[in-house]
This record gives C-alpha cells, structure tokens and sequence, in this order.
C-alpha cells in the first residue's frame, strides 16, 4: 500500500517538473494539435487574445459606467450565437434588466426608445426577432447567487461553456472574516 501511495506521489510530483511540462508541450506542438479557443466577436479582445481557450479566465476592468457591462452582455451574445451555452450571473442588475440589455444590444434600439416605447414598424420587428432569438434555454441569467459557492453550484447545474460574472466583486465573502476583495 505504501509503495502504490509513494508510487502516485512520485508520477504527481514528475508532472509538475517543468521538463515534464515541456516533453508534453513538445508532443503537443509535434502532433500539430491546435488550442480550441472561441472567439469573443470584440476586435480588440480577439486580436489580443485569439479568443477564449476553456478553462481560461479573462478579467475586464475599468471605471464604473464605462460599459464593462454593455461589453460583457454583447462577448455574451456573441459565444451564444457560436453555439455555445452562457451563464450569466449578476449582482449588480437584475434578470430583467438584463434580459433588457441583452434586446437592446441585439437590436440596436437606443435604451431612451425603448424605455419610451418609441417604437416604429422596424423596432417592433427587430425586437421581436431578437425575443426569437433568445427564447433559449443556452443562455441562463442568474441574479441570485451571491458567493462562490453559489456560482459553482449554478454550473454544476448548467454546465455552461462559457461563465460570465458582471460584478465580481460585489460577490459576498464565504468567510465574514474576509474582505471582498479576497
């Protein structure tokens, strides 16, 4: 039992050597398989990052007000009309006005119209598309889950390819003791 356990440790601690990392790098790059990485659909983030392998993470920030928002909600549409399943958890807005973000991004109809209910022949039918188009259970809009453990429960349960989180760090600390930002 002790030798199977010395055994495991030994094969855990070889793949954590960086001569081991690069053997395996090497037979990656010899085979000429590629990293799967899904495009944004942002110019600017997709020139940057070629897009989004899975498992990597990308954080956007800026000022408040600025569009970090606006911004995640179109990365949002865009990977679903890839084909890809996107839970969206908010703490800052709720589903509704989401769902309202996501319309409006779709569209193209100014928020003050739409909030107006200005609408002519062409907004009616843009934003009746863009229901259609998002009448979907691949996009799923959380505004409840307030931890990390929240949040990995929500993707246990969904199993998305892509997790947005708009605002991360109005998250609730799992201990009472941490900040936030922790």
């Amino acid at each position: 039992m002790f030798e199977r356990n010395t055994t495991q440790e030994e094969q855990a601690t070889e793949s954590m050597e960086l001569s081991s990392i690069m053997l395996k790098m090497f037979d990656k790059l010899e085979s000429g398989e590629k990293i799967d990485k899904i495009k944004t659909g942002i110019g600017i983030i997709d020139k940057h990052t070629n897009g989004i392998a899975k498992g990597e993470l990308i954080t956007i920030g800026a000022k408040s007000g600025v569009g970090k928002t606006a911004l995640a909600t179109r990365i949002g549409i865009n990977f679903f009309e890839q084909g890809q399943k996107v839970l969206f958890i908010s703490r800052e807005m709720t589903k509704e006005q989401l769902a309202e973000r996501f319309i409006l991004s779709a569209t193209g109809i100014d928020k003050f119209k739409f909030e107006n209910r200005d609408f002519d022949g062409t907004d009616w039918q843009r934003i009746v598309d863009a229901m259609e188009m998002f009448n979907t259970d691949n996009i799923i809009i959380d505004d409840e889950s307030s931890t990390i453990y929240d949040i990995q429960r929500q993707v246990k349960k969904y199993k998305p390819d892509v997790l947005i989180v708009d605002y991360l760090q109005l998250l609730t600390p799992i201990n009472s003791r941490d900040s936030r930002e922790r």
